[in-house]
């Protein structure tokens, strides 16, 4: 699906937040933090389930939404899930990579702005989602915006050429993107949801936002724990 604002957490505070970035279908344990990666499948599934739901399509979440991402980007407070974002690579010049589940199902209009780059690697903002307690509440900045620039973070680390989301217009997600440089290029009705197809070029990347989230952002990247790294099943023991 798209980018979303939605969603437990009424204690929430920046102090003791953490990022950690998951992987969307672990191989092997996660160790002390398999709990969050358990509480971030449950908080996604449960936000969406009710996001289709109201949208009239109740029976469209599925599991392996959750499992194909590369990465899921997840903040947390006491193992308390605040909000996520999840992210998937794809090639920029395999034809395969339009032909998937996500990317065919932006218009042929918005895809036909997007650039083919030999070797290139294209990255989708997938599933914003916030606890919904938290998303009218004063906690010194807006998750929603510090998740999407920590996207942009993954995607200069990952070396991806451009990023592409759908955003749900209703709440506002797709001038919350604007903020970093992404921009429309369709809109477009998805599982009779209001959305715009959106995109951002690596070297389009900006931050209008706050001091304070600007450096939220930093902070929580600086001090991320990545448990993507651990992850490959061709690992040896030393």
């Amino acid at each position: 699906m798209g980018l979303h604002l939605a969603g437990t957490t009424s204690d929430f505070s920046f102090d003791d937040a953490r990022l950690h970035i998951l992987p969307g279908k672990p191989l092997i344990s996660l160790g002390r933090n398999e709990i969050i990666y358990r509480n971030a499948y449950s908080f996604w599934k449960d936000i969406w389930t009710k996001v289709f739901a109201k949208a009239g399509n109740a029976g469209h979440l599925n599991a392996d939404n959750f499992l194909r991402q590369d990465r899921v980007c997840v903040i947390s407070s006491r193992h308390s899930i605040a909000g996520l974002i999840c992210f998937s690579m794809y090639r920029l010049d395999a034809a395969s990579s339009f032909e998937s589940g996500y990317l065919s199902q932006i218009p042929p209009a918005a895809s036909q702005s997007i650039p083919t780059i030999e070797n290139g690697l294209l990255m989708t903002f997938e599933y914003l989602c916030v606890d919904e307690k938290l998303r009218n509440k004063s906690t010194g900045a807006s998750i929603g915006e510090i998740l999407i620039g920590l996207g942009t973070k993954v995607m200069t680390e990952c070396d991806a050429s451009v990023a592409v989301a759908t955003a749900v217009r209703t709440v506002g997600v797709d001038h919350l993107a604007a903020k970093f440089g992404f921009k429309a290029l369709a809109e477009f009705r998805k599982f009779d949801l209001d959305c715009a197809a959106i995109m951002l070029k690596r070297q389009d990347i900006v931050e209008n936002v706050g001091p304070d989230t600007k450096s939220l952002i930093q902070k929580m990247w600086i001090e991320r724990i990545d448990n993507t790294a651990t992850q490959s099943i061709y690992s040896t023991a030393a």
